[in-house]
């Protein structure tokens, strides 16, 4: 059986419509997806290398982790499908499919790195990213 990841980049139609997957896409996508779970005020930036953070003022991911007296890990709700809480029917959160078609993700919230997968930011780009409260950082 394939893994999400695995089936995001088999049928990317599915997820992305007839468009093909590009940092810019992805980015804008992570921001409605962060809008709708509950962010405030969302932030694109484009930084060097090929990376792009989705800032925010507040954590957007963390509070949707809980299923069934279950916390499901940062890692786990960046490479496994779930529903979209508050989106359209049918509607999956966006973070695996920005998981799917990057070299590297990685996740700040406040001043600590999650690496999701690949490697994490330079620290020229961490320190760019110092005055966000939470960010998803990936590199497409």
């Amino acid at each position: 059986m394939p893994t999400s990841l695995e089936q995001i980049r088999k049928h990317p139609q599915l997820y992305l419509g007839d468009v093909e997957p590009n940092g810019f896409l992805l980015a804008a996508r992570l921001a409605e997806s962060a809008l709708i779970a509950g962010a405030l005020l969302v932030e694109l930036r484009v930084l060097d290398a090929g990376w792009i953070a989705v800032c925010s003022e507040s954590d957007w991911i963390t509070p949707h982790a809980q299923k069934d007296r279950e916390v499901i890990s940062m890692q786990r709700l960046f490479i496994g499908l779930r529903p979209q809480l508050g989106g359209r029917p049918n509607e999956v959160r966006f973070e695996p499919i920005v998981t799917a078609f990057s070299r590297s993700v990685a996740v700040k919230s406040n001043a600590h790195w999650t690496l999701i997968a690949g490697d994490l930011p330079s620290k020229e780009i961490q320190d760019t990213l110092a005055n966000c409260k939470f960010a998803v950082a990936f590199q497409s």
